[in-house]
C-alpha cells in the first residue's frame, strides 16, 4: 500500500517499492484541480440559473446595446461575482466574450442571407466601428467578411 507523509509545505509519496516522491503543495493543488474541475465551481442555486439564463436572454435580444456587468448583474437581480463566474461555468465562456459570439454568428447570417453593407451589418450587430467587425470578424472565422460574401 501507498503511504502518504505531510511535512511542513511538501507530501511524500512512498509507494511499496521504495521510491519516494516529493510533491510541493502548489503542484499537489494544481493537480487535483485538473483531475476534478468541479472543485472550483460556485455552488448555484436555482434562482442563480434563473437569473444566469435571462442575462443570456437580454444579450441575445439586444445585440447593438452597450452591455456592462454591472448593469447586466442590476437587470438580472444578481451580485457581479455570480454574473461573471456562474456565466462562464453554465455557458463555458465569459459574459463579453459570449456576447461578442453571438454577435458575429448574427452578422454572418447577414452577411449570407442581405445585401447590407459591412459597415450597416457592424453597426446592426452592435460593433462601434466596420474596422473593429471586420478585425473580430476574421479572428472568429478565418475570412474577411467580403470574402464570406463573395462565396
Amino acid at each position: 500500500m501507498d503511504t502518504v507523509y505531510q511535512v511542513s509545505e511538501n507530501t511524500y509519496l512512498v509507494l511499496p517499492s521504495g521510491y519516494c516522491f516529493v510533491f510541493g503543495i502548489r503542484i499537489v493543488l494544481q493537480s487535483l484541480l485538473v483531475v476534478f474541475p468541479y472543485l472550483m465551481y460556485l455552488n448555484l442555486r436555482q434562482y442563480d440559473l434563473t437569473c444566469l439564463h435571462k442575462a443570456r436572454e437580454l444579450l441575445i435580444k439586444d445585440f447593438q446595446k452597450k452591455h456592462s456587468i454591472p448593469e447586466l448583474a442590476s437587470q438580472v437581480g444578481i451580485n457581479e461575482y455570480k454574473l461573471k463566474h456562474g456565466f462562464k461555468q453554465i455557458f463555458g465562456m465569459p459574459v463579453m466574450t459570449y456576447l461578442r459570439t453571438e454577435r458575429l454568428k448574427q452578422a454572418k447570417t447577414l452577411l449570407e442571407e442581405t445585401n447590407l453593407t459591412e459597415a450597416g451589418i457592424s453597426k446592426k450587430v452592435g460593433f462601434k466601428s466596420a474596422s473593429s467587425f471586420i478585425n473580430a470578424f476574421k479572428k472568429e472565422f478565418g475570412v474577411l467578411p467580403h470574402t464570406l460574401r463573395k462565396s
